[in-house]
């Protein structure tokens, strides 16, 4: 082995040291020269590279990380729905209680159908029959309608 092999094969060897992911660039391949290391760490390094570059001069970091998102609630590029300013000034301008915000809006009351009761104007979660159902039991006891015991019908027979 020449003096510049042994010197390529320890400095490489170094670097799978200090960084792991190197490891198989030294078990894969065989590097004997100078110009090969420096390629192989030129490729090294290239690969762990970011996409895309951040710009130095911008001071938001959220503009940074997601660039081309669109809201979902008003139509624009640049924040998503939990963000949207649009659809925060329309819920405070927004009559009715806290309970008409998971509604749709364009639903009437009338129009929504029990599953539970059958009855319309509320939906199951908020049913009525219900609430007093689970007013009638103790809290943590548990209703089950379809046990019952027999009582045994039968000749016993025993021999002694």
């Amino acid at each position: 082995m020449t003096a510049e092999e042994i010197a390529v094969s320890v400095a490489l060897a170094h670097a799978a040291n200090i960084d792991g992911r190197l490891q198989r660039t030294v078990f894969t391949t065989t590097v004997k020269t100078r110009n090969e290391l420096q390629n192989e760490l030129r490729a090294f390094s290239y690969g762990k590279r970011k996409d895309h570059p951040v710009p130095e001069n911008s001071t938001s970091k959220r503009a940074r990380l997601h660039p081309n998102v669109k809201c979902h609630f008003c139509g624009k590029i640049g924040h998503k729905i939990a963000d949207c300013r649009s659809m925060k000034n329309n819920l405070n301008n927004q009559q009715g209680s806290s309970s008409s915000i998971g509604r749709l809006s364009d639903s009437k009351p009338g129009s929504i159908t029990c599953y539970r009761c059958g009855n319309q104007g509320h939906i199951a979660s908020a049913c009525p029959a219900r609430q007093s159902l689970s007013n009638q039991t103790k809290a943590g006891e548990k209703r089950v309608n379809v046990c019952h015991v027999v009582e045994p019908i039968g000749t016993l027979i025993s021999s002694d």
